[in-house]
């Protein structure tokens, strides 16, 4: 039988196949939740990461190192432009370092208007929003017409607190932004019941722009809408910052300041009876009555009480056998941790054994900074015995760095003759370690040991991570020890560094110490780094120095007081505080200098300062 073969014929197909379509359907939306989900997850990592990222620069900025915080939070807006408190940390580091991005920083987290920092530019602003109020003439300077509060004030943000409102209408002021200043004043005003607010950032208005009569009466008028510490406090620094009839001002300024500490008992009026022992602005019969009164306000805190103490030892050293008994007393009751700062303080005053009996080996050794003091008591006693014991010690709580550098500290102070190979050893030990390699360094140099400090150095100055932290530390160890040659030593390695030869604040520091050694500084030199950064205090004083030393006193007034608009003496370091004050009293203001004297402590100045400020006040005082 043959086979049959069928002959397959082929037709067009003209079914609907829901079933496809249904898989394609959802196959599509598999993709569409799927990339949801994905972005979704993408921007809770991103969020996620930002927060972690503001949290770490807001530790950061707990202990001061503001250029790690910084790098922190552009990581964070990086990840989520929109994170309100990293903009508001931003804004205040931008307004402490005087860029004028700040005001858009606080506008983001002030205004509710969604518009990101930097984006007012770029848009055509047509509905009278307060971003167009920010973006379209905010740097219009008025003519500074008075105003009382009045006006319907921005709409704020529900994040947005009375301080971030505060510094919005502050930095307004700062960087010209006066109707971003007023308006923000107003609203502030209204929104937290604070009338006498419009008529302080109207006073600022004022000082800006040179009307000190207009900024007065202003100040008057905040203090009588409500008389508060702000209010007291902002006309008391009015009336120390002005330059005519001073003693009477001074005297107001007093008695405003007591007002403050009168009205408040607690940190605001501890800063009042601060600032009046401070500047000396007290009759000196009422010093001790401020002093008890500052201490009463002060409990608990032992660095205001450490400042009390220090400051009857300024008006009254012969009272230093009770203010001593006083400290170690009041400290003894304190936890072994609280009392470092005592036993630091009795330690510095040539009180070893006081120190020793506050802080007995039994009971530092449980506190690391406890036992260090404790431990430099015993060397300070001559004590090297049981102190290189406890060092020796395996309850030892210090660290090895610190236990190697304090052996070689009693070796260098015992004269022993291999104290130059431990402080070598230690060194050596820990050299892959920068920030420990400066830690004993500045024990070397604590000790006296400055040639080995130099051999050092150098490796440590090239490093760009450390190399500014180590200069500074050292030039401070040398500042606190009074030591010219050490300074001027370090000063010519710091030259010597690729990292730091071209840092124009390292060469002003170094322009600054060599014109007060009596040593040739090119007055090109000092010139070209005003012109470079006029407004930078620091340098506009050390030229100032470089005119004065060079006989020419006037321009070195015009340099500090009138040039790019003047210097502010309060944010100089004391060395060029003096400075400003030796202008003053050689162009005969002897009161002004002497007041700007005052607040100058003793201890940080260099011999050579000291001189140079004494010189000129003893100068003017004798032309009186």
């Amino acid at each position: 039988m043959r086979p049959v073969f069928y002959e397959r014929k082929l037709r067009p197909y003209n079914k609907f196949n829901g079933r496809f379509l249904w898989r394609l359907l959802l196959l599509v939306l598999a993709v569409v939740v799927g990339n949801a989900i994905w972005k979704f997850g993408e921007k809770q990592v991103a969020r996620y990461q930002s927060v972690k990222q503001t949290a770490a620069a807001e530790a950061l900025l707990a202990k001061g190192e503001k250029t790690e915080a910084t790098l922190r939070l552009r990581a964070a807006l990086g990840h989520d432009a929109r994170n309100i408190q990293a903009n508001r940390l931003t804004a205040r580091l931008m307004d402490e370092q005087g860029d004028p991005r700040a005001v858009e920083y606080y506008r983001f987290v002030v205004l509710d208007d969604g518009v990101l920092p930097g984006e007012l530019a770029d848009i055509n602003f047509s509905d009278g929003s307060a971003s167009d109020f920010f973006g379209g003439g905010g740097d219009v300077v008025l003519s500074g017409d008075r105003f009382h509060g009045t006006g319907d004030g921005l709409e704020i943000a529900p994040h947005a607190t009375e301080g971030d409102a505060e510094a919005l209408a502050r930095a307004g002021v700062k960087y010209g932004n006066l109707r971003v200043a007023r308006e923000m004043a107003i609203t502030v005003g209204q929104k937290w019941n604070r009338p006498e607010f419009p008529f302080l950032i109207n006073a600022a208005i004022y000082e800006r722009n040179g009307d000190a009569l207009a900024a007065e009466e202003e100040f008057r008028s905040a203090v009588a809408q409500r008389e508060t510490p702000e209010t007291l406090n902002a006309l008391a620094d009015f009336l120390l910052a002005r330059k005519d009839n001073i003693s009477a001002r001074t005297a107001e300024a007093a008695t405003v300041l007591a007002r403050v500490a009168a009205v408040d008992q607690g940190e605001q009026g501890r800063k009042a009876l601060r600032k009046i022992l401070t500047l000396d602005l007290a009759d000196p019969d009422r010093v001790p009555g401020l002093i008890e009164k500052y201490r009463a306000l002060a409990t608990g805190d032992q660095e205001a009480l450490l400042f009390a103490d220090d400051t009857e030892l300024k008006f009254f050293p012969g009272n230093k056998a009770r203010v001593v008994e006083g400290v170690a007393t009041r400290s003894a009751r304190l936890p072994v941790a609280a009392r470092v700062a005592a036993g630091r303080w009795l330690l510095t005053r040539n009180e070893p054994a006081r120190t020793a009996g506050l802080l007995p080996l039994k009971d530092a050794i449980s506190d690391a900074a406890a036992f260090e003091v404790a431990v430099e008591a015993l060397f300070a006693l001559k004590q090297w015995n049981a102190a290189e014991t406890a060092l020796r010690s395996p309850a030892n709580p210090l660290p090895p760095h610190q236990t190697g550098a304090l052996l070689a500290a009693a070796a260098s102070m015992q004269g022993k003759p291999d104290a130059a190979e431990q402080w070598d050893e230690v060194l050596q030990k820990y050299s892959g370690n920068p920030e420990l390699v400066i830690h004993i360094l500045e024990k070397a140099a604590a000790n006296g040991q400055w040639e080995i400090v130099y051999g050092k150095l150098p490796s440590v100055l090239g490093d760009p991570a450390w190399s500014l932290k180590a200069y500074r530390k050292l030039l401070a160890t040398a500042r606190a020890q009074g030591d010219s040659e050490a300074l001027l030593k370090i000063q010519s390695l710091a030259m010597g560094s690729r990292i730091l030869a071209g840092d124009p604040e390292v060469r002003d520091s170094i322009a600054f110490d060599r014109l007060m050694a009596g040593m040739e500084v090119s007055g090109d030199e000092l010139a070209d780094r005003v012109s470079a950064f006029p407004e930078n205090p620091s340098i506009r004083t050390t030229r100032a120095l470089g005119l004065m030393l060079g006989g020419s006193k006037v321009r070195a007034l015009y340099e500090i007081e009138e040039s790019a608009g003047g210097v502010d003496p309060a944010k100089l370091a004391p060395p060029a505080r003096a400075v400003f004050a030796a202008v003053l009293a050689a162009n005969g203001r002897n009161s002004e200098a002497e007041k700007i004297a005052d607040t100058i402590p003793e201890e940080s100045l260099m011999p050579g300062e000291a001189e140079f400020l004494r010189k000129h006040l003893d100068a003017a005082a004798g032309a009186d």
